[in-house]
């Protein structure tokens, strides 16, 4: 799988890149099931992108992946939601609460899909100027 050192070096700065995700929610004080939520969502999207630009298919997927990457953090914005609501409790005890806006599904969903139209967008643009 490794055979080549650009493999390496991608595959070194990703598990640098989840050491980091950690210790940002830490630095964040995000609480603990959050910060897994996140690191785990990291780890999917880094191998996923790892393997995507191993098959050299990155040039027409970096919209998705970049969406994906914002989907990776949006249970921030439920921590965020979380923490100016006062609540002091994990998520999973959370039964039924009213979230503010930015903490519903359809606005996660609506800012992925930004994300990725956006980037589709940006590529339009650039292969009509070729």
């Amino acid at each position: 799988m490794f055979k080549k050192p650009e493999e390496i070096i991608i595959a070194i700065l990703g598990v640098i890149w989840i050491v980091a995700t950690y210790f940002i929610n830490y630095w964040l004080g995000v609480n603990n099931d959050i910060t897994v939520q996140i690191v785990l969502y990291n780890i999917v999207w880094v191998i996923a992108t790892f393997l995507v630009w191993k098959n050299e298919k990155i040039y027409l997927t970096w919209p998705v992946f970049l969406g994906l990457f914002v989907a990776a953090w949006t249970p921030l914005l439920t921590w965020y939601a979380q923490k100016s609501a006062g609540y002091d409790i994990q998520t999973t005890d959370l039964i039924c609460t009213q979230m503010p806006w930015f903490a519903t599904w359809y606005f996660k969903f609506g800012l992925v899909l930004a994300v990725i139209v956006i980037g589709y967008i940006i590529l339009l643009i650039q292969n009509r100027k070729k």
